[in-house]
């Protein structure tokens, strides 16, 4: 029971918080096989909370033969272009990017406001069962701290070949040259945003040192024990 509550605290903050969402506004969802407990959660609580929600699913084998270059069907665009939000809730594997990535810029350029979530299960739905204004405080603190700081060391670590080694990469910090990105679950008319919530970033203009990536990379699922190291000079 507990459980299941904080499932439901999760989808209604998603509804309310994360999307806005109110009475009589209109939500597509995205989901295929592996996320469609969670699209059916979303959809049963938007539809408590008086949101028309709307699921399309869509097939790993389908997602895998779409093209980089096709457009969505027209009644899906339709529906994007009709309705208020998008969930979408597609499998995170680089051999789906291409459906994916679709739903996306279809989304964004229609300016309809995103919420972006690949690869959600019900563990990680019950992540956004979580205090919204404790989260976007922590992501402007860290934020003042990035524009006002000046050098950043990224520390990382790979066991590849049963052997560990130590990384350091040091990042240069550009204060409000380079102003820091905040993702604090918030998604505003015309935005997307990846959930759960609870993101800052930045790009920096400089770093010399190493890095060693051992999760993913675009159109790449790294393996366990399995690590990239990517080496960046001034």
């Amino acid at each position: 029971m507990v459980h299941q509550t904080s499932l439901t605290r999760a989808a209604n903050n998603i509804i309310s918080q994360s999307l806005q969402l109110r009475k009589d506004q209109n939500l597509v969802i995205f989901a295929d096989p592996g996320s469609l407990d969670v699209a059916n959660l979303v959809a049963e609580t938007a539809q408590r909370a008086g949101v028309a929600a709307t699921i399309f699913f869509v097939p790993y084998q389908f997602q895998a033969q779409f093209g980089i270059t096709e457009s969505l069907p027209l009644p899906v665009e339709a529906a994007i272009r009709e309705c208020d939000a998008v969930l979408s809730c597609l499998s995170d594997r680089p051999e789906y990017l291409a459906y994916r990535r679709r739903v996306l810029r279809t989304s964004w350029s229609r300016r309809i406001k995103m919420a972006h979530a690949p690869g959600i299960t019900l563990d990680i739905l019950r992540l956004a069962d979580t205090d919204y204004d404790l989260i976007r405080e922590r992501c402007q603190l860290l934020a003042t701290a990035l524009v006002l700081g000046r050098q950043a060391e990224i520390i990382t670590t790979s066991t590849t070949g049963g052997q560990g080694r130590v990384y350091r990469l040091e990042a240069e910090i550009a204060g409000w040259d380079f102003t820091p990105g905040i993702s604090d679950g918030i998604i505003g008319d015309g935005a997307w945003a990846n959930l759960p919530p609870g993101e800052t970033f930045i790009v920096p203009p400089n770093a010399d040192g190493e890095i060693a990536r051992n999760g993913s990379l675009p159109g790449r699922v790294l393996q366990p024990g399995e690590a990239l190291v990517l080496s960046c000079r001034k």
